[in-house]
């Protein structure tokens, strides 16, 4: 039987081939819903309301997104928000800090406000409702000065140190309050806009705007979680003071402060900036953290942040005749930006004079031009790679031979 052998393994091949490619139970497919906002914050800036978020990155199911339709609710009073309160829209890509502009009601007056994601007609969880009451604007600080001190850039102002903002009564369905640590804790934002739809009455300015590369401290990535609309933030900061903010030359707007707290002291050391950039600032008086509540901006000024640290000098100076000449030998810098030395000379009573530089890895040099039977004194400098120059050696003398 030639064929039987063939014939078997069809047969086990067709037996086997309903098998071939069974996956399980279908899997349903992923849902591109975005997270609730719950970056989302409110606040009063000088004579304006400021409501902000970030457009999520992708959807609760991790299905990144490209662009996100944010909507930012608002009104006053304890109304219904989307049935009765303004509404703005805007489209923004994926990761964007959307903020908008209102004009500052009347002192006194309570605004609530919240927000929602969509994408697809997705819609996401709307958030928390927030609720600030509007106050009179707060005088912003004067007289801000910099100063650029090898420790980082010294700032001093003037002004009235702001009088506490008591956070307002929201009663039962007032809202909650914005905690300062999440404010803190927000992407920067830049101007780029991309604006959806408009206000009812016109009054506000929305902006979508990218997240630049950081370098103030304590920004974290987008945030993540849910919350449950009546639940109240816990251990909410209040207190008031002063709120220093940097940016860079190059950015167009200014992000988080540099502090995480107000301060009442009127001068603050900034040792975080970046050096080879140039870097601007500006004052806030802060009323209220919870709500924030601060004034206008202070005048801005700007300044180089550069290397002004001299390095540590060279040790160990010793000067040996040799061939003639005179042999300088020392011990390196511990500098770790390092970048060479400078060697100074004199005779008698004369000043020292500089008459080399060498590399940062030379340790010796070789005086030529001296004459027999004269007594030289040799100091040594070192240099950074910012061109700072450091304090001198000791001294050490020789005569060449």
């Amino acid at each position: 039987m030639p064929h039987a052998r063939p014939l078997a393994l069809l047969a086990l091949v067709m037996a086997l081939a309903p098998a071939c490619g069974h996956k399980g139970p279908p899997v349903p497919p992923l849902r591109r819903t975005p997270p609730m906002l719950v970056d989302f914050q409110f606040a009063q800036r000088g004579d304006a309301l400021e409501l902000s978020c970030t457009a999520p990155r992708s959807s609760v199911d991790g299905v990144a997104f490209e662009n996100v339709d944010i909507d930012i609710f608002w009104g006053e009073g304890e109304i219904d928000l989307e049935k009765e309160g303004h509404r703005h829209s805007v489209r923004a890509l994926a990761g964007q800090r959307v903020v908008a502009t209102l004009p500052l009601p009347g002192p006194g007056t309570l605004v609530r406000a919240a927000a929602r994601a969509e994408v697809g007609g997705n819609q996401g969880q709307r958030t928390l409702i927030l609720a600030l009451e509007a106050q009179a604007p707060l005088t912003p600080p004067l007289e801000l000065a910099a100063q650029l001190l090898g420790e980082g850039v010294s700032l001093s102002w003037q002004g009235p140190l702001p009088e506490p903002v008591e956070p307002p009564d929201l009663g039962p369905a007032g809202g909650a309050p914005v905690p300062f640590s999440d404010f803190f804790s927000r992407e920067r934002p830049t101007s780029e806009t991309t604006p959806r739809g408009e206000s009812p009455e016109g009054e506000s300015k929305a902006e979508a705007s990218d997240d630049p590369e950081s370098e103030v401290p304590g920004q974290p990535g987008e945030a993540s979680g849910t919350l449950d609309e009546d639940e109240a933030p816990e251990e909410l900061l209040r207190t008031h003071g002063f709120l220093v903010y940097r940016r860079r030359q190059s950015d167009e707007t200014y992000g988080v402060p540099l502090d995480r707290e107000p301060q009442e002291a009127r001068e603050l050391l900034d040792r975080y900036a970046r050096v080879g950039a140039t870097a601007c600032y500006v004052v806030r008086a802060a009323g209220s953290v919870n709500p924030l509540i601060e004034s206008g901006p202070s005048n801005e000024v700007c300044l180089a942040v550069r290397d002004i640290t001299p390095p540590s000098p060279p040790t160990g100076l010793a000067v040996v005749p040799r061939d003639g000449g005179l042999e300088v030998v020392w011990s390196p810098s511990p500098a770790p930006d390092l970048g060479g030395y400078r060697i100074y000379r004199a005779t008698g009573e004369g000043e020292p004079e500089a008459v080399a530089e060498v590399e940062a890895t030379e340790t010796a040099w070789h005086d030529r031009s001296v004459e027999g039977g004269v007594l030289y004194r040799y100091e040594i400098a070192a240099l950074d790679r910012a061109g700072n120059e450091g304090p001198p050696s000791g001294t050490a003398e020789g005569r060449p031979e």
